[in-house]
């Protein structure tokens, strides 16, 4: 089950990856060829990036592969790398609770893209499945770092 979740998340970042660079491209494509730039292509370009990050910052915590300082902790004994990774689910899982919280408060605003007129919440919801993903990764990295050792 695991395993399906992991290869859902990684077609996922290839498919908007790939719509973020056709966007992109048509962007480029109707603003210098055809001297139509169309503004919605560089939204939805912008959107679906957010959401690749967001899912990829899931994938770098499942990797163990974030921004750390990786001399420093090669250094630090197990148990001191079992805090950092506490802490590092802690951010996390603040960063889900204040964007859930942050999505019901868009939603009840009302507001909507400039240029696709949808609502900004879609978008921006991104923000409760990373903070999520990277919250469940987090657990999954401490459960086999406390039970392994």
């Amino acid at each position: 089950m695991l395993k399906r979740m992991d290869r859902i998340i990684d077609l996922l970042i290839v498919i908007f990856f790939a719509l973020m660079v056709i966007f992109a491209f048509v962007q480029v494509l109707l603003r210098y060829v055809f001297s139509y730039p169309a503004p919605w292509t560089e939204e939805l370009s912008r959107y679906f990036m957010i959401w690749l990050i967001l899912l990829g910052s899931g994938v770098g915590v499942r990797l163990e592969n974030h921004i750390k300082i990786d001399v420093l902790e090669r250094k630090l004994p197990q148990k001191t790398r079992i805090l950092i990774d506490f802490l590092g689910l802690i951010t996390c899982v603040l960063f889900f609770v204040f964007s859930v919280k942050y999505i019901i408060f868009l939603g009840k605003s009302g507001d909507t893209s400039i240029t696709t007129g949808m609502p900004i919440a879609i978008p921006a919801s991104a923000m409760i499945l990373g903070g999520f993903l990277m919250s469940f990764y987090y657990c999954l990295n401490l459960y086999k770092k406390i039970f392994s050792a």
